[in-house]
């Protein structure tokens, strides 16, 4: 009995001493990245972390090709491309 109630005391010190990582709710998906935050803790080792961390020039240059079709497709007006398509006569072959 009472090392259980010591053992409940000591679960309940530990929980409010280890707050919970919120950072990684900004994540949707299980990735890498996020199963590296969840994972941190005060003995990370923090040269794993930058080796994870770097960038490669094409790692950069995919980037910047994906944000520019994502602005791309953007500009696009999808109700006004239907009615265009919907009101333009069709090639016959």
């Amino acid at each position: 009995m009472v090392i259980t109630k010591v053992q409940g005391l000591l679960e309940t010190d530990i929980h409010i001493n280890s707050p919970a990582n919120s950072f990684i709710d900004f994540f949707d998906n299980d990735t890498t990245v996020k199963k590296l935050v969840v994972s941190l803790s005060g003995s990370s080792d923090f040269s794993v972390i930058e080796e994870k961390a770097k960038i490669t020039p094409d790692e950069i240059k995919t980037l910047a090709s994906l944000e520019k079709s994502l602005i791309d497709l953007k500009k696009i007006d999808v109700t006004k491309k239907i009615k265009k398509s919907k009101t333009s006569p069709r090639a016959v072959k």
